[in-house]
């Protein structure tokens, strides 16, 4: 689970960013919105599906991989 705080990656462009605000767009009044999550120094908005949870362990293997030749 993302929450405000965690260091996270956007899966399209590879950035790297911690959450700022966590954020809910409702387009109507009786429309429950989507859970959007303010990342970066300069808060771009994304959805969960856009962003994945990125820390020092997941960059440590991710670099073994590459040096090993490792594909997932």
């Amino acid at each position: 689970m993302i929450e405000v705080g965690n260091q996270v990656r956007v899966k399209k462009t590879g950035e790297i960013g911690l959450v700022r605000h966590i954020m809910y767009y409702k387009h109507f009044d009786f429309f429950i919105g989507k859970k959007t999550y303010m990342v970066g120094e300069i808060a771009k908005s994304y959805q969960i599906n856009e962003i994945e949870l990125f820390d020092k362990q997941v960059e440590r293997e991710e670099k073994l991989n590459k040096l090993f030749g490792i594909v997932k």
